[in-house]
């Protein structure tokens, strides 16, 4: 602290004044700093204003519930990043963060596994000792963590095993449609349907060029397991789609006796 404070009190949030006796530049990390810092000594904690944080740094902070990033608004990298303890978020030191971006203090071999793994679209350390194993020759592979993948590579936990399976082959089939593709092949297909057996899991597949094809598919996927397995389908299970819920649906299961049951929304497993 080396100028002269613009401001020689400041008002906490309980309206105390507290005397401000210097001001300065403070060095968050080797290539960030702060403009106009305060001294305040009778302050017990070393606060920072977000408006002033972003205005200065021209960044964003990311509030998460037991994290922060700050993230810079032109090249989108995460410059620091802060953990919340007891309400209050506290930043960590921006120069040896965990995030992948704040590398500036690292060695020379850190820098280029750094390098590597964002231009390798964030591959496993394990993966990149296989590839780099001279990089890792001084290094260890748990130390290194990314935010980025821990952020982005995070899935739902898998769903529970079902052991409730149809003895007989064709009695339950599951259904689905995807569509429409954003680009149409050579042959004018841009959907297709699914037909699974729940007994044996096998899967018949068939192109559409419109969506309201189903219906003529299944008949002959029902055809074909009469003919050539000489099965019964009993149950037919898809989703709420409107093309398994039309009056000529329901006509059809009616005539063949055949029962329609839907999932409920939101529950693919």
């Amino acid at each position: 602290m080396t100028s002269l404070p613009k401001c020689t009190n400041i008002a906490n949030a309980n309206c105390v004044t507290s005397p401000v006796t210097g001001a300065g530049t403070v060095a968050l990390s080797p290539v960030l700093q702060l403009q106009n810092i305060l001294l305040v000594p009778s302050l017990s904690h070393k606060l920072l204003s977000v408006s002033q944080l972003t205005s200065d740094l021209n960044c964003m902070v990311l509030m998460y519930p037991i994290f922060c990033l700050l993230q810079d608004i032109l090249t989108k990298e995460i410059i620091g990043r802060g953990t919340k303890r007891g309400g209050l978020y506290y930043m960590e030191d921006m120069s040896v963060g965990q995030t992948h971006h704040t590398h500036h203090s690292l060695g020379v071999k850190e820098k280029e596994l750094w390098l590597w793994h964002r231009r390798l679209g964030h591959p496993s350390f394990t993966y990149m000792k296989h590839l780099f194993p001279d990089l890792f020759s001084q290094l260890n592979k748990f130390d290194f963590q990314c935010e980025t993948c821990i952020l982005a590579k995070s899935h739902r936990a898998s769903f529970p095993l079902s052991l409730n399976k149809k003895d007989i082959p064709f009695v339950l089939i599951h259904s689905d449609v995807w569509g429409s593709s954003p680009i149409t092949i050579v042959s004018g297909f841009r959907w297709f349907v699914l037909f699974v057996d729940d007994c044996t899991c096998m899967t018949w597949l068939y192109l559409l060029k419109h969506k309201d094809e189903v219906l003529g598919v299944f008949k002959s996927f029902h055809a074909m397991v009469r003919t050539q397995f000489s099965a019964k389908v009993q149950v037919l299970r898809s989703d709420n789609g409107g093309e398994y819920v039309d009056h000529q649906f329901r006509e059809y299961f009616q005539q063949h006796g055949i029962i329609h049951e839907t999932s409920c929304p939101q529950t693919p497993q």
